[in-house]
């Protein structure tokens, strides 16, 4: 931002010059990088030159390493790895329990299938929100105690709404782990 300013007070006349409007990070974005990604961190406006969203160049650092690494983002991380886990929760919730034969001990008891479902549901729930809950934490630690980043309410509003869809996400795919864990009746079907 500074080189730029330095060099628009370095030209002379209005024609000679544009402007590069420089745009800030997203605070969120250790959350979802979204257009960040895609979209360009500065853009160069002229008399001559309208520009729009998508003409914006991209300014990177000089290590491609650390290009990689910044694209990573915890919506990622939902997406691969806790819903991955939730499939691996679920796969043998039942088949597991119907091919060892504990289910069939567990239905000779007066207890519903209903009540059996939801208890494992829960179960899983708690043991993939734990993980979920610890990772979006420490995002939020690291952003709180960033001096150059200040969170206002809609922000923290945003964060609630992302731990929401998360536990939605992760429950959908905990759902259909299970649903396929209830057609199947071996465990090696299941996780297949």
């Amino acid at each position: 931002v500074k080189m730029h300013q330095r060099q628009l007070q370095e030209k002379i006349t209005y024609s000679a010059g544009e402007v590069r409007v420089d745009r800030p990070p997203n605070p969120l974005s250790i959350f979802n990088t979204g257009l960040d990604k895609r979209l360009g961190n500065e853009i160069k406006v002229s008399h001559t030159f309208t520009p729009t969203i998508w003409d914006a160049d991209k300014s990177e650092a000089d290590n491609p390493l650390f290009n990689i690494l910044t694209s990573i983002d915890i919506v990622l991380i939902f997406q691969g790895i806790l819903s991955l886990l939730a499939l691996i929760f679920a796969y043998d919730a039942i088949a597991g329990e119907y091919e060892h034969g504990t289910l069939r001990l567990v239905l000779s008891h007066p207890v519903g299938r209903g009540y059996i479902l939801f208890a494992k549901y829960i179960g899983a729930m708690v043991c993939l929100f734990v993980p979920l809950l610890m990772s979006l934490l420490l995002m939020l630690i690291l952003l709180t105690t960033s001096a150059m980043i200040s969170l206002s309410t809609d922000d923290f509003l945003r964060i609630g709404g992302i731990v929401l869809t998360s536990l939605i996400y992760l429950s959908l795919f905990y759902l259909i782990g299970m649903l396929i864990s209830a057609i199947t009746r071996r465990t090696s079907t299941a996780l297949i």
